[in-house]
């Protein structure tokens, strides 16, 4: 017990973040205490023990501290009254260094100029600079379009910083979320007029703050907390409301796992009856290592398709359905496919080249004619993936 904790910004929107007596108890009881810090953070951290006292104590190893010098923005891109278009972008820039902040902020005010900055110099050089942006911000969109977001994180937000907004409230203006692209579509109906009025009243600010990208951050913060404790393999302390999103999760990470297990097996015993699992027919030693490879490596449409799966209904339900679909080219005869695709491609010939190249053309044509076809006709199923691939190595 009381091996490591690692402490973040318990007060978000506060001048000064961090809980100094909390602080003070974990550097006491733990053997180790990282603070994760930012601008914010180090300068209260100077303001309230000196820098000469946080180097002393870091050098008795009662202290430790990591600094993000980067930070993440998100861009939005209006697209109509309830759409918008968000991404995440790590922001750099050589005027927010650790060596300019600690410069900046222990010369300050100094007598001795030439002292001050020795002592900045010292304490910039025990503390190490930490670069979890990039992972927070994707593991972020990854979070957001989670089923559970806006049933389970969403309304612990809304409610932390809009007290008396209800469940009831929110379901009432539903918010759909999607990826596309290397960020995230967003349709929000959430009335942030009102919101936003709540949270004045309830904290006495002039400004509003809620927003779509508000609550994009929020859960930024929480991701970065996630993985700060796990690079530290220690405990957090951070703010009431993170610390419930934390709880939260792990719980909807467990939830998910477990989940995701239960409907591979599932799926394994009603698509592949009275035949062993492919994980007891590998640690049996029944598939030779060739076999496998050529399995994985044919996977990546079967993959996709998962990937694709509704995550309300099970995963052989949706199996079936793409079994009993009847595409488009299944429902043309191969003589009318033939002569609807031929005859636009050589519409299209006509009118773009010269007759010699258009007789070229047509001799092309005639040449992928039954690989094309056939292609178009037989379509892709998860079906031919289970039935040719993986059926077969566990018989």
């Amino acid at each position: 017990m009381f091996k490591a904790i690692s402490i973040r910004r318990h007060y978000p929107l506060k001048n000064d973040p961090i809980d100094i007596g909390t602080l003070v108890e974990a550097m006491l009881f733990y053997e180790k205490c990282i603070v994760s810090a930012d601008y914010a953070v180090l300068r209260q951290l100077i303001l309230q023990f000196g820098a000469q006292n946080l180097i002393l104590l870091i050098q008795a190893g009662i202290l430790e501290i990591e600094y993000a010098e980067n930070s993440i923005a998100i861009d939005v891109s209006p697209i109509r009254a309830s759409i918008s278009y968000h991404d995440m972008w790590i922001i750099e820039s050589k005027d927010h260094t650790l060596e300019k902040h600690l410069h900046a902020l222990c010369t300050q005010n100094a007598k001795n100029f030439g002292k001050a900055r020795y002592t900045a110099q010292k304490l910039g050089a025990l503390i190490r600079l930490s670069s979890n942006e990039a992972k927070v911000a994707e593991s972020t969109k990854g979070l957001v379009v989670e089923r559970g977001f806006t049933t389970t994180f969403l309304p612990l937000i809304l409610k932390a910083f809009a007290p008396g907004t209800t469940d009831a409230e929110i379901a009432s203006m539903p918010s759909y979320i999607e990826r596309r692209g290397g960020g995230i579509l967003l349709e929000s109906h959430l009335d942030f007029a009102l919101l936003n009025s709540r949270y004045r009243a309830a904290s006495g600010a002039q400004d509003d703050i809620i927003s779509p990208t508000f609550l994009l951050l929020q859960l930024c913060n929480l991701e970065n907390d996630v993985l700060v404790a796990s690079d530290n393999q220690s405990e957090l302390s951070s703010s009431s409301l993170n610390a419930r999103l934390v709880e939260l999760r792990i719980s909807h990470l467990a939830q998910k796992c477990g989940q995701s297990r239960g409907l591979l097996n599932h799926f394994q015993e009603v698509i592949i009856s009275n035949q062993r699992t492919l994980r007891d027919s590998i640690n049996r030693g029944n598939i030779p290592v060739d076999d496998l490879m050529k399995l994985l490596l044919r996977a990546r449409d079967f993959k996709a398709w998962l990937g694709r799966c509704s995550q309300d209904q099970s995963i052989v339900e949706q199996y079936y359905r793409e079994l009993l679909r009847e595409s488009f080219f299944e429902r043309t005869t191969m003589k009318n496919l033939r002569w609807l695709l031929f005859t636009a491609i050589g519409a299209a010939a006509g009118f773009t080249l010269s007759p010699a190249a258009g007789m070229a053309a047509g001799a092309a044509i005639g040449a992928v004619d039954h690989f094309v076809i056939g292609r178009l006709v037989k379509g892709w199923r998860p079906s031919q993936f289970i039935e040719d691939d993986l059926r077969p190595l566990l018989r």
